[in-house]
């Protein structure tokens, strides 16, 4: 498959996935362009004096069937509000409540001791930082992405907390959706879970989404796919899929979506 066929599949998977419901924290369009072009301008800026102190992935490669894990990141976080500049171009700021998600995250140890965690070169943020948007439709919601690499090669997981729903569901799904299930459990919160594997020549690419939406309309959109957004044209994009599961399996993704912590 050459690289025009490379993205008009990777447009159609993403339009059925995410066509047709509300903007999310990221661009379908800017994840398939965004490994190829020039991010320089996406550098962080500070809005402060302080500058982010480097913020460290612990973890080595181990195979996927280990049970243990580990913080996400430790390290010390911005002393003042950071501005960055997201896949899309858009502003996202760190505050207060980016640093409490942030240490909600890392407090859980969801991320298997398999994973390695960095920061994609075409993503102002740290791995697995939250930032709060500050344009476009989800304005005041948080997002945080990370390039996770395992023994199969680099893939990708974003997480963002919304404070309205994507309306994932699988009505009227495509075929690849398999499976795609929802359930709403006794307090009321619904569970979409939605494993994407197309059709495709060579190694597939394969993506878990999951979101959960509380009662109250927030939100928390969790994706795990086995290509990387690391924009590096060499080894990012759907062209450069692992061809293996996602790193992360769907339970570890719904225990981290459920985090009580994670709110807008």
């Amino acid at each position: 498959m050459n690289t025009d066929d490379n993205e008009r599949w990777a447009n159609t998977m993403l339009a059925d996935a995410v066509g047709t419901e509300p903007e999310l924290g990221f661009h379908p369009d800017d994840v398939l362009t965004r490994a190829r072009r020039d991010r320089s301008r996406r550098r962080a800026t500070i809005t402060g004096a302080a500058t982010i102190t480097a913020l460290v992935a612990t973890g080595l490669l181990l195979d996927h069937g280990s049970t243990e894990h580990h913080p996400i990141i430790t390290g010390a976080p911005p002393a003042t509000e950071t501005t960055i500049y997201g896949g899309s171009g858009d502003p996202m700021t760190y505050d207060a409540h980016a640093a409490a998600l942030t240490a909600t995250l890392a407090d859980a140890r969801l991320i298997p001791a398999g994973i390695r965690l960095s920061t994609d070169t075409s993503y102002g943020g740290q791995p697995l930082v939250f930032y709060k948007l500050i344009t476009g439709q989800n304005t005041n919601s948080y997002y945080a992405q990370a390039t996770i690499t395992d023994q199969h090669g680099a893939g990708h997981l974003v997480i963002q907390v919304l404070r309205q729903q994507t309306g994932l569901n699988c009505v009227n799904a495509p075929s690849y959706w398999q499976p795609c299930e929802s359930r709403v459990l006794a307090d009321g919160v619904r569970i979409t879970t939605v494993h994407y594997a197309p059709p495709q020549p060579g190694r597939p690419a394969i993506q878990w989404q999951v979101e959960v939406v509380r009662p109250d309309g927030t939100a928390v959109d969790v994706q795990c796919g086995n290509w990387s957004l690391d924009g590096n044209p060499a080894t990012s994009g759907i062209g450069h899929a692992t061809g293996a599961e996602p790193a992360i399996g769907v339970d570890t993704l719904v225990q981290l979506a459920r985090l009580s912590g994670l709110r807008p």
